[in-house]
């Protein structure tokens, strides 16, 4: 009765220690998977953080190379702009010391001889020069050319003059203003240019 036992007994714990041994062997097995899919979850993981830093480090490359560019242009655009104005200034400062009553008179006088009768021309001048410059034209056409001209003063117009011909559209602008965006039309490209790449 004894050995019968004892041979249970080994039989059980025989079947114990094989199903212990099978549920280890599962156990290391299902754990090593498990590791081997974490490692692997983590390696791809790290590769998708990698791929989406040196994606966003590009694009915030490309955005500061964008930024950079836009405030290079808007500063050309603004400094250009500043030295237009410069130049209209100077234009116009130019042209109010070079438009006195005698310089105009000659104008007058030249366009006067050319061809046009002087009782068709109108003449508007700025307010400051009027009288002055009315003496000397009256006189002086009244003399060369037996006839006075319309003389009209015009408060908008700081230095310079306008010459028009009576039925006809044709207006002869040599105001301050007109002759400055003329230079301006000149000048404003070519300082584009300038800053642009340097060249005229």
């Amino acid at each position: 009765m004894a050995e019968e036992i004892q041979s249970l007994l080994d039989k059980i714990e025989k079947e114990g220690l094989a199903k212990i041994e099978k549920e280890r062997e599962k156990i290391l097995s299902d754990a090593k998977a498990k590791a081997s899919q974490i490692v692997e979850d983590a390696r791809r993981q790290a590769a998708e953080m990698e791929k989406k830093a040196k994606n966003d480090a590009e694009l915030s490359s490309k955005r500061a190379v964008e930024a950079i560019k836009q405030s290079s242009r808007d500063i050309i655009i603004s400094l250009r702009n500043e030295m237009v104005e410069r130049v209209r200034r100077i234009a116009r400062q130019s042209v109010a010391e070079a438009m006195t009553p005698d310089f105009m008179r000659g104008i007058i006088l030249e366009i006067a001889r050319s061809g046009k009768h002087s009782e068709e021309m109108k003449l508007v001048l700025p307010k400051k020069h009027l009288d002055d410059l009315e003496a000397k034209l009256k006189g002086s056409l009244a003399n060369d050319l037996k006839a006075s001209p319309a003389i009209f003063a015009d408060a908008g117009i700081n230095s310079g003059l306008k010459i028009g011909f009576k039925g006809e559209d044709i207006l002869l602008d040599f105001s301050d203003e007109a002759l400055a965006d003329m230079v301006c039309s000149y000048a404003g490209p070519r300082i584009a240019a300038i800053l642009k790449d340097g060249k005229a």
